[in-house]
């Protein structure tokens, strides 16, 4: 409950300094995609979002987790060469990492991709190999076990399916065509991701959205 409260007023001052830099409108736009926070947005403006096909973008999810996963293994590079500095390194980035969980109210899209990169990080801190969907069975496990109603909310559910799909289908969408050219191929990797998500979560989407 402490670190609820804290992580509850921690997410209060940072709205706090973007309403003291922004205009409304903007400051709720940004609470919305970084921290989840969605009181300061009006109605007018969610449906904007959700008529252009982008309300996604107004809520935090696993790629906010991954680039914060990413920066800090960064900046933190330098500890693989000290002497116990691996075991330093995943500590600080499960406290990060699990922090911004918090902060963000441990929505189910940020507790997945926080689990499966904890686990992640913790075995290469220990130089062992990871099982992508041993992972994804573990952060799904505990996030049952933890709350078992989790199974039947939407976002959880187009949450895991998108992860799955992007694992499966995106090796096989992007080999599908051989491009050389070394920016036109990124752009085919991040639009073979895009697809692979789509093509699984469609169906759900139809079912509980009707678009």
């Amino acid at each position: 409950a402490d670190i609820t409260a804290c992580a509850i007023k921690l997410r209060e001052k940072c709205e706090q300094q973007f309403s003291k830099y922004m205009d409304k409108e903007s400051s709720g736009i940004l609470s919305a995609f970084l921290l989840g926070s969605r009181s300061d947005l009006n109605q007018d403006i969610v449906n904007a979002f959700i008529n252009t096909g982008t309300v996604h973008i107004l809520s935090v999810s696993g790629l906010h987790v991954g680039i914060i996963y990413i920066v800090i293994g960064y900046v933190l590079g330098f500890l693989n060469k000290v002497k116990g500095g691996r075991f330093i390194k995943v500590i600080l980035i499960l406290l990060f990492i699990w922090m911004y969980a918090a902060i963000t109210g441990f929505s189910p899209a940020v507790c997945r991709s926080a689990f499966m990169i904890s686990i992640i990080a913790t075995a290469e801190g220990f130089n062992r190999y990871v099982n992508t969907y041993n992972s994804i069975a573990v952060s799904l496990f505990f996030l049952l076990l933890f709350n078992p109603y989790l199974l039947v909310d939407v976002g959880f559910q187009l949450s895991y399916l998108a992860v799955l799909g992007i694992i499966y289908f995106q090796p096989r969408i992007y080999h599908c065509i051989n491009i050389d050219n070394w920016l036109l191929n990124n752009i085919w990797i991040m639009t073979s991701v895009s697809i692979a998500a789509q093509l699984v979560t469609f169906p759900l989407s139809v079912y509980y959205f009707h678009q």
